[in-house]
């Protein structure tokens, strides 16, 4: 339900908010609505040019679910129904989206034990914590601007843990656990927004994620509170650089298709300026085309993505292609299936991490539906991987059981498994996790 904007001058909203926030300390799996829009149902437009205004960009459906954060952090299904943290924590939430600024402030405390390191612990702790939102700078009810950030930060825990990862102590190409970033704060996205004809037309330009844009699935696309392995979390032969610049132009002409064409530099290095060594002997282009269905042979929504590719890399160029798509498995949207697929040429196969990639996976966002228990909200997910290395000499497999399970509307508690193993003899460990989860 959208609430009554009242327009008010913006540097007393601000001054307001810093008010109430100075008395107070504290200690989303979401779903696209991508249903088509009867323009007769909509409220009238306000075309009224506004600074600042509490109301999210008026965009297209998926363009809004890929460019737009939510105000709301609280959600049902929980074994405690409601606490004091979750309750300030949206209370705060509510008092920045009263100056246009929204976001997701997501944290993991995890612990990994595995079995046949080569090197390093067996055992490691970590913290990771992502804040992403963006900032509504203008509207007049035809176009609007925005500022989009992502901030990451992270640190593992105990001696030499900044060093270590799964992945890298027990040999494998994808990264079991999500949490381990290998870097303490990394900012990966500062751009801004615009959008025009209705929000059919967006653009982005300036510090991207690019991943933030392309190859979404809302059934497997988080470190928070969804599968774990990097291969279910993105695709392995796209270039989806992160903290590089680039521009990307999305267009949504009608509710069952999208278009998304990605630019942007593929060798910033970590911890420098990202303008540094800017060439085009080092870039990436990157195509989504979505095709979305309200209901696919009787079994609820689907989305389906092309997602052509061709990047340059050490002055070396190649191409490749990749498939992603999501499907309900029923109208009420219980059970969902998800995939990725894609090969890439070996010339910039690193880019991504795979010279080939094949991933499938089942889930459910209501797994105690059949028991009529509270946890509506909780995840299981059992996935499987199959992906080759970017220079095509060994192939890794990797299977998945995840479950989530809500504790209050903002904590979750997430046991995680997996079995990694090689053809190269290199890699054959079971990797046991269990996370604590915030989002706020």
């Amino acid at each position: 339900m959208r609430r009554l904007h009242v327009t008010m001058n913006p540097s007393f909203r601000l001054a307001s908010l810093l008010s109430a926030l100075a008395t107070v300390a504290l200690s989303s799996a979401s779903f696209a609505d991508t249903s088509p829009t009867d323009d007769a149902t909509l409220p009238p437009i306000d075309r009224t040019f506004r600074l600042f205004p509490y109301e999210s960009p008026s965009l297209a459906p998926y363009l809004s679910y890929v460019n737009i954060y939510s105000t709301n952090s609280l959600r049902a299904g929980g074994r405690i129904a409601s606490d004091p943290v979750s309750d300030g924590a949206q209370w705060v939430k509510d008092q920045f989206a009263q100056i246009g600024i929204r976001y997701n402030l997501k944290q993991a405390f995890a612990l990994a034990t595995m079995t046949d390191v080569e090197q390093g612990d067996s055992t490691l702790g970590a913290y990771l914590a992502e804040l992403e939102g963006n900032w509504h700078l203008t509207d007049d009810g035809e176009h609007a601007t925005w500022l989009t950030y992502q901030i990451n930060a992270g640190s593992g825990l105990g001696s030499d843990a900044n060093v270590q990862t799964p992945a890298a102590n027990i040999g494998s190409q994808t990264e079991p656990g999500a949490a381990w970033t290998g870097y303490n704060v990394a900012v990966k996205q500062v751009a801004g927004g615009f959008s025009a004809f209705k929000g059919e037309l967006v653009v982005v330009a300036g510090l991207l994620n690019v991943g933030n844009f392309v190859d979404q699935n809302r059934y497997s696309n988080s470190r928070f509170g969804q599968l774990m392995n990097s291969a279910f979390i993105a695709s392995q032969t796209l270039s989806e650089p992160g903290e590089d610049l680039g521009a990307n132009v999305q267009w949504q002409p009608a509710s069952w298709i999208y278009g998304i064409v990605s630019v942007s530099t593929n060798n910033a290095r970590a911890g420098s300026v990202p303008w540094l060594d800017v060439n085009s002997e080092d870039m990436s282009y990157v195509g989504e085309l979505g095709l979305i269905s309200e209901n696919t042979l009787g079994l609820g929504k689907g989305v389906y993505r092309f997602q052509p590719m061709y990047a340059t890399s050490r002055g070396d160029s190649g191409g490749g292609f990749s498939f992603n798509f999501e499907q309900a498995l029923g109208t009420a949207e219980r059970l969902g299936l998800f995939g990725r697929f894609g090969v890439a040429d070996e010339a910039i196969a690193h880019l991504g991490g795979a010279s080939a990639q094949a991933s499938l996976g089942l889930i459910s966002n209501d797994p105690n539906a059949w028991r009529g228990t509270i946890g509506d909200h909780d995840y299981f997910g059992v996935a499987a991987s199959w992906q080759q290395s970017p220079d095509g000499d060994i192939d890794e497999w990797a299977f998945e059981a995840t479950y989530v399970l809500r504790l209050t509307p903002t904590a979750s508690l997430q046991p995680d498994v997996q079995w990694v193993f090689d053809d190269g003899d290199s890699t054959d460990s079971v990797v046991f996790q269990l996370s604590l989860i915030l989002q706020w």
